[in-house]
């Protein structure tokens, strides 16, 4: 029987980190390369809504991208929400300074270090 450590947790025990985040960035490739943008993220009805400040690339349409959201700053004080999934362009308006983006995702997954326990295994 093997035993691994697990930092996993449900997505249900990070959702004050989703509705009031410390940091959050999205990664993407582009023409010029591997990207990385600090974005805002508004999580709204389990959509995740992302802002872009003026003057940063944003990803194309239907890219696949890498939303982190993260907090903590000491080993056991770290934790994330990964969200890997497809960049919507969202509708401008004029008095909106951010370009809004919503991440459709394939793939969420959070993690807290200060919940590390055994996984148990699965038969």
């Amino acid at each position: 029987m093997s035993r691994e450590v697990t930092v996993r947790v449900p997505l249900e025990e990070s959702l004050d980190l989703l509705e009031r985040p410390a940091r959050a960035c999205v990664g993407f490739t582009s023409d010029g390369g591997p990207r990385i943008e600090p974005v805002r993220l508004r999580y709204e009805d389990g959509r995740y809504l992302i802002g872009i400040e003026p003057g940063a690339q944003a990803p194309d349409p239907s890219t696949e991208v890498v939303l982190v959201v993260d907090d903590g700053v000491l080993f056991f004080e770290l934790r994330a929400v990964y969200v890997r999934g497809a960049a919507r362009p969202m509708p401008v308006s004029p008095q909106e300074k951010l370009h809004w983006i919503e991440v459709e995702p394939s793939r969420v997954s959070s993690w807290n270090y200060g919940r590390m326990r055994w996984k148990r295994d699965i038969d």
